[in-house]
């Protein structure tokens, strides 16, 4: 992803639609089902993880990327917005604040270790691993009597967390 013009609408236009969805969700009065928000969480970690492929292509050394991903002011930014945004869609949806705290916690400890501790390449393959179990579960949703909830329900980026403590 040489390319930062790309990279930057990209990230901007999935920020718009997770904020959009948790503001219009807000306005309507629609709760979320619990099938809907494992498959909706893995949002979080493709947006987080597609600003670190995009944004850190020359860092290699652990040391420093955990100082890029802790002191950049656009993963802060970044971060601060998807847990508003992920927070508002979980509390509206019946989730207690407390729960709603614990999943985006340990979300982020999740995201930041998996940072840490695997390469760019390894965060790649993880990014369209992720990316492919969401668009798929997309397309399959659409055929009758076809559930694929349990992709979504056990991805370990995606709504794993939210199964384990709702």
């Amino acid at each position: 992803m040489e390319n930062k013009l790309l990279h930057k609408i990209f990230l901007y236009i999935t920020l718009a639609t997770v904020a959009f969805v948790a503001g219009y969700s807000l306005i309507i009065d629609y709760q979320f089902p619990e099938y809907l928000l494992n498959y909706l969480f893995s949002l979080f970690y493709l947006i987080l993880s597609l600003n670190f492929i995009g944004g850190n292509s020359d860092i290699s050394e652990r040391k420093e990327r955990l100082i890029w991903l802790f002191k950049n002011k656009q993963n802060i930014f970044l971060y601060c917005l998807l847990s508003s945004c992920f927070s508002i869609i979980f509390i509206h949806s019946g989730i207690s604040i407390f729960k709603t705290a614990l999943i985006i916690l340990s979300a982020s400890i999740l995201y930041y270790f998996s940072m840490f501790i695997f390469a760019r390449r390894i965060t790649m393959i993880l990014f369209w691993i992720n990316f492919y179990l969401f668009a798929g579960i997309i397309i399959f949703s659409q055929f009758p009597d076809f559930n694929l909830d349990i992709i979504s329900k056990y991805n370990p980026f995606g709504g794993l967390i939210v199964n384990l403590f709702n």
